[in-house]
């Protein structure tokens, strides 16, 4: 009995047929890989940022990002990591809704969009999330308020926006916004 059940089980594969050709049908291979030669509007409404941008991102974070084949199978390349999680980051795209656009299964999304966005963070706060060190910076951000914006002596803005949501269950009107939304917000700083 034992030898006859175990041998019409079937066998579980490691990933779905479609997922694992991700780098023939994939949207960064079709759509980035039309877009990549030209159409630069297509690709900044596309991508929500210009070509040169995403392959300067690109190039920045690829050597903390990429991983290696193995004999089991092949990795995700970093191209499309980022562009997964860019994806993500601007739409209102779930897991499972960017699988199907992606082909990255959303279990692998769901480890690769946090770290990809952490690598983003530690490559880029050098240069864009600097704060001032120096009374000479200090004075040079004054400036560039007074400028810029009229404003004098100031040395940063915060600002914020609605993000539109659906209600947590169990929050009541904690989200509940005057637009009539539910919305939490998000803070920027200058």
């Amino acid at each position: 009995m034992c030898a006859k059940v175990k041998a019409t089980k079937q066998k579980r594969v490691w990933c779905k047929e479609w997922l694992r050709r991700r780098e023939d049908i994939g949207s960064h291979v079709t759509i980035l890989r039309e877009l990549k030669h030209g159409y630069e509007a297509d690709f900044i409404n596309y991508m929500r940022m210009n070509r040169n941008t995403f392959y300067n991102i690109l190039s920045k974070v690829k050597p903390y990002i990429m991983k290696e084949d193995t004999n089991m199978r092949q990795s995700i390349s970093a191209e499309a990591q980022l562009h997964a999680t860019l994806l993500f980051l601007s739409t209102e795209c779930s897991y499972r809704s960017l699988q199907y656009t992606t082909s990255i299964c959303n279990q692998s999304l769901s480890a690769i969009i946090p770290e990809i966005c952490k690598q983003i963070y530690e490559v880029l706060r050098k240069d864009y999330l600097r704060t001032p060190s120096t009374s000479e910076e200090r004075k040079n951000v004054s400036n560039d308020f007074w400028r810029m914006w009229n404003f004098p002596n100031c040395l940063g803005a915060i600002d914020g926006k609605h993000i539109e949501m659906r209600q947590p269950p169990g929050t009541g009107s904690y989200f509940y916004n005057y637009k009539g939304t539910y919305s939490i917000i998000l803070m920027a700083i200058q």
